[in-house]
């Protein structure tokens, strides 16, 4: 979740063009910057977050883009993978060669 979606180099990740692009795609496109990203001073424990967190928890099947490669880096893995999974949540991490790893096993990879 990104707090303000925008860049500079690649436009097309920019709040409005992603919004319209997956539009026409018939995708449902839901920001949830603004409690759950990572440049707001969020509050883990607040109701706003918690209440997202259990939002994005009912969704059927929700994608968080990223950019990072390192997934262990990556600071929506840190800010998220915790809460959603205590709530159930599933998770999968995509690479950007297209593999794919549970958060589970990169999490037991971590702590090995």
């Amino acid at each position: 979740m990104r707090s303000w979606p925008g860049s500079r180099r690649l436009p097309h990740f920019n709040r409005a063009a992603l919004e319209d692009s997956l539009q026409a795609a018939n995708i449902t496109y839901l920001w949830f910057g603004k409690e759950l990203g990572g440049k707001t001073g969020r509050n883990d424990n607040s109701e706003a977050f918690r209440a997202r967190i259990g939002e994005l928890a009912q969704i059927h099947r929700a994608t968080i883009i990223r950019a990072e490669e390192n997934l262990l880096s990556c600071h929506r893995k840190q800010l998220l993978a915790k809460p959603l999974t205590a709530q159930g949540v599933d998770i999968l991490h995509i690479r950007g060669d297209g593999s794919m790893i549970t958060d589970a096993a990169l999490t037991a990879g971590q702590d090995a």
